[in-house]
């Protein structure tokens, strides 16, 4: 099998190889889960602590992983960066 992973960048051509080897360099500390990234177990913790580090600007919600705070955030802004490619016929019932 050959991996079409492009990556020319050796910082993470070495982390993508760990998807390969199964290495899983960093362990939780409360209940010992590991992971391949020092990112993904800290954002782990979190679900240990309850840190919520980012906060919504609009309404002061929180989230404990950025991405969901970006998501969130398109709720007041009403911004659908998505759309589905397949159009349905609509239908007067």
């Amino acid at each position: 099998m050959n991996c079409i992973q492009p990556s020319g960048v050796l910082k993470y051509n070495s982390r993508h190889m760990k998807t390969h080897t199964g290495e899983k360099p960093f362990s939780c500390p409360t209940c010992a889960k590991r992971f391949t990234t020092k990112g993904n177990l800290i954002i782990h913790i979190r679900t240990h602590t309850g840190e919520k580090p980012f906060s919504c600007p609009t309404c002061a919600k929180r989230f404990s992983i950025e991405g969901n705070l970006i998501i969130h955030i398109r709720t007041h802004t009403d911004e659908k960066p998505f759309s589905c490619p397949t159009s349905f016929p609509v239908s007067d019932g």
